[in-house]
């Protein structure tokens, strides 16, 4: 975004400063937002803290003052906003040329490789969802003030609140599932399942190739 009168600017999801959108920059942060869709004009007006729960955490504390400092430097303008296309010579945005960007890149994006695999779409919502953080885990609810903190923790695991990364990496059933596939995913990998590091043969077809079945044919799927 080109940042004029910023109305139609927002300000967690555009990117418009830090050539980064704030909510990646931010995440902490953006946990204690109350207003997702808040304009970078409303901000720039009424100031940050009127859009942010109270009693923030030692690290949203810490991104809010880098924040801050960055937005003391903000000047909005009378002109209205452009939204650009991520090229190089940064051309009006249209959906023509977003369309043409997204599919003639020899690199296919993110969003190309989630929507384009051959899943239902319910997979496919699934993964779109993990991909931005947004799967309603039990500390997102938390932080949309649906559950409490006591209600927000994993089952299985003491004091630890129940996040994605949580979910499918850090906590030890989730490590004994991928111990067992053979599978190596990391936190970096984990909304980009492509990047993980996969075994040349998983388990159980490796165990027919080897002979596991003996003499007989390996028993029927149901």
């Amino acid at each position: 975004m080109t940042l004029g009168d910023g109305a139609s600017v927002s300000f967690w999801h555009d990117r418009w400063l830090l050539d980064s959108t704030l909510v990646d920059r931010f995440p902490a942060l953006h946990y204690h937002s109350t207003d997702d869709m808040v304009t970078v004009r409303a901000v720039i007006t009424d100031g940050l803290l009127p859009y942010l729960r109270p009693r923030l955490t030692r690290t949203a504390a810490a991104e809010h003052d880098v924040l801050a400092s960055h937005l003391s430097q903000v000047t909005l303008t009378a002109s209205h906003d452009v939204r650009l296309l991520a090229t190089m010579n940064m051309q009006p945005f249209t959906s023509r040329g977003a369309y043409h960007l997204l599919h003639d890149s020899l690199i296919p994006s993110d969003v190309v490789r989630i929507w384009s695999t051959r899943l239902p779409a319910k997979v496919k919502f699934f993964a779109w969802l993990l991909y931005h953080g947004r799967l309603n885990t039990r500390a997102h609810l938390f932080h949309r003030n649906i559950k409490t903190h006591d209600e927000s923790k994993c089952e299985y695991c003491v004091d630890t609140l129940e996040t994605d990364v949580h979910i499918f990496v850090e906590c030890p059933r989730a490590q004994a599932v991928w111990s067992r596939l053979r599978f190596v995913v990391h936190e970096s990998t984990l909304r980009r399942p492509w990047d993980v590091t996969l075994p040349s043969l998983l388990p159980g077809w490796g165990g027919y190739r080897r002979g596991a079945w003996g003499a007989q044919a390996p028993p029927k799927l149901p």
